[in-house]
């Protein structure tokens, strides 16, 4: 490959690509009771989503904020017959504990969920049910309920990455394909000339080298396509170069 297609395989995006794409998932997260925070960030007010990818160990993503009770019981049924006891607390005083979902800061993204305990009045601790089985019990359960919300917000970390990776793989095939097509309109002359000396089909054998452009040229601008035996053919995108000037 020479130094005219070099530039293909280093292409960046560099623009923010995801900031609607994680606005979205977080409006979609809100509405199952799962509502990011956000963070003044310079002059900009930023979600509180952090993630790496995406082909290192330890790439994933995490965010921060907060559950609102209702929303999250009606999204994620499964708390009722999990934790029924939590489910009927805090169905009858969703202010006696918020949970919070703290982003980490180290080197990958991670996060915590904690339990804030707001308001416990006389009449749920001298209840009876809650103060003889709740209450009682309160570190194991407590660590129940916080398994059961990490669980949850890990599941939907682990989807929002993937549809991260997905938009960035379209993303960056998109800025590919554009780099490509702007090499072969500003080398245009010089390819049509190579692809109407080539055979239908050729092997590479066959292929008379140019100074400036050599075979691994032609595959990385997608002009050529292997056949069996190894054989090669051109493109379709070969014979839009032969027939006219590419956009």
């Amino acid at each position: 490959m020479s130094y005219l297609t070099k530039g293909i395989d280093r292409v960046e995006l560099d623009y923010d690509w995801y900031t609607d794409l994680i606005e979205d998932m977080c409006s979609s997260l809100g509405n199952s009771g799962i509502e990011i925070s956000t963070t003044m960030r310079g002059k900009r007010v930023e979600r509180d989503v952090w993630f790496s990818g995406f082909s290192s160990q330890g790439d994933g993503l995490a965010f921060g904020g907060d559950i609102s009770w209702p929303e999250f019981f009606e999204a994620y049924p499964g708390i009722k017959t999990k934790l029924t006891l939590w489910y009927m607390l805090l169905v009858a005083n969703p202010d006696i504990v918020s949970a919070s979902i703290v982003l980490g800061t180290g080197r990958h993204p991670s996060m915590k969920v904690g339990l804030i305990y707001t308001w416990w009045g006389d009449a749920v601790v001298e209840g009876g049910f809650f103060a003889g089985t709740l209450v009682e019990n309160l570190p194991v359960v407590d660590q129940e309920l916080e398994d059961f919300i990490t669980e949850i917000c890990e599941n939907e970390a682990s989807r929002m990455y993937q549809q991260l990776e997905e938009e960035y793989d379209y993303q960056l095939e998109d800025a590919k394909q554009r780099c490509i097509d702007d090499i072969i309109e500003e080398n245009c002359e010089a390819l049509r000339h190579i692809l109407r000396n080539l055979p239908e089909e050729f092997d590479r054998e066959q292929y008379i080298e140019d100074d400036e452009i050599d075979f691994d040229d032609l595959k990385a601008l997608e002009l050529v396509e292997y056949r069996k035996g190894g054989r090669f053919k051109l493109s379709a995108k070969a014979e839009e170069v032969m027939n006219e000037t590419p956009r």
